[in-house]
């Protein structure tokens, strides 16, 4: 796996939820990317906002599929991952979601013949209700 920082990485969020965030978007490159191809991730620090994203590569997510991945109990095909987990139940990417939507942000994801790559896009701080 690769890191790479810049920019200031701080800012006014739930520090266990953003961790949560960051371990099952991990988890989930880790399982279904390719044997042997690192993962990439990265942390960028804009004036503004803080931007995160995790990148594998392995099989393509086909387009019409990208956005159902966010729904609860959604796996798109568990024949793919490197390894049968049978406490997954398909709910880590709609609660990443989730919590990024509580902190006001945004989590998207691209899939090509390049890899996956998920980017969260989060406020430094929450704007008042």
């Amino acid at each position: 796996m690769s890191f790479e920082a810049s920019g200031p990485l701080r800012g006014e969020w739930d520090r266990a939820r953003i961790g949560q965030v960051l371990s099952n978007l991990l988890g989930n490159a880790y399982q279904y990317g390719a044997e042997n191809q690192p993962m990439k991730v990265s942390a960028r620090g804009d004036a503004d906002r803080v931007v995160l994203s995790v990148h594998n590569q392995g099989p393509v997510i086909p387009k019409s599929q990208l956005q159902d991945i966010f729904n609860p109990f959604r796996k798109l095909d568990p024949d793919r991952a490197k390894s049968a987990d049978l406490r997954s139940v398909g709910s880590g990417l709609y609660i990443a979601q989730s919590i990024v939507r509580a902190d006001h942000g945004t989590i998207e994801v691209e899939s090509s013949e390049a890899g996956t790559t998920f980017t969260v896009s989060l406020p430094r701080g929450v704007p008042p209700t």
